[in-house]
């Protein structure tokens, strides 16, 4: 049976200092935690992306609300519009992020021919790839951009209450 994504209704957008809240309405629960960080995109392609949604904020039966940081006054033209609903972490990564280590060790990956993908994008990592080094705990590997970003800076604001 061919996975269908969910589609999400914005209901409101709401502008505050740095930071506009989504208000969505639909039924997410073809995904398990967490929600987010995640995106809204295009229903046709699936790959367009209208807007990220960096941190659920409150959720109800078929009502979601995400903030999205550092935004641009586009974001809130959404209103009344249908989009594919997809998070982009998987419950480790999420569970990185939001209790991170003080054991991770910055490193070049070695040069042995493997590779590792990172836990957060995904992405390869690896001396025949094009991020060549990482943080590494213990046999899971974050390139240093996802580290800085995610773990070290919680751009998305993971670790705070609101």
């Amino acid at each position: 049976m061919k996975f269908t994504p969910p589609v999400l209704t914005v209901i409101d957008q709401v502008s505050g200092p740095g930071f506009v809240d989504t208000f969505l309405e639909g039924d997410a629960s073809t995904y398990q935690a967490p929600l987010a960080p995640a995106g809204l995109y295009d229903i046709e392609t699936q790959r367009i992306e209208a807007i990220q949604l960096h941190k659920l904020v409150a959720a109800e039966p078929l009502r979601y609300t995400f903030r999205t940081y550092r935004t641009n006054p586009q974001t809130t033209e959404l209103r009344g519009k249908q989009f594919v609903f997809r998070p982009w972490w998987t419950a480790k990564a999420f569970d990185l992020v939001t209790n991170p280590s003080t054991g991770w060790q910055y490193s070049v990956y070695p040069s042995d021919g493997s590779h590792a993908h990172c836990e957060l994008t995904y992405v390869g990592i690896g001396s025949d790839e094009d991020n060549k080094d990482g943080y590494f705990l213990g046999d899971l590997w974050v390139t240093r951009e996802a580290f800085e970003s995610y773990i070290r800076d919680d751009i998305f604001h993971c670790r705070d209450d609101a």
